[in-house]
């Protein structure tokens, strides 16, 4: 699975080389909904000095492993901690693509 962040920032400090900490948990009726090990991460970092306002894409890369079968995933998304200093961040998009499992017959 792949996520696919797309943002732009207010301004082009170069220390601003933002990244999205992405966490993930598999979750089931009943239980706790970060019970499971958190198997998110975060993305690459966009071009801090890019022009303000310019769009740009990062992306952080999930094993399919880490998905069980039958649970629903629950997540949440945030600029990484001191990746943010000056400059504001706005998140234009977010995109999921994952490939089905096949179970052989």
């Amino acid at each position: 699975m792949t996520i696919t962040v797309t943002c732009s920032k207010t301004g082009a400090t170069v220390g601003d080389a933002t990244t999205w900490t992405i966490a993930l948990f598999n979750n089931v009726v009943a239980a706790l909904h970060d019970a499971d090990s958190n198997f998110g991460g975060a993305t690459d970092a966009i071009t801090g000095d890019a022009t303000a306002k310019t769009v740009q894409a990062v992306t952080r890369t999930i094993a399919s492993a880490d998905i069980s079968d039958g649970a629903m995933v629950t997540g949440t998304i945030k600029p990484t901690d001191s990746t943010l200093g000056t400059d504001d961040i706005v998140l234009l998009g977010l995109v999921i693509s994952y490939e089905k499992k096949v179970t052989p017959v």
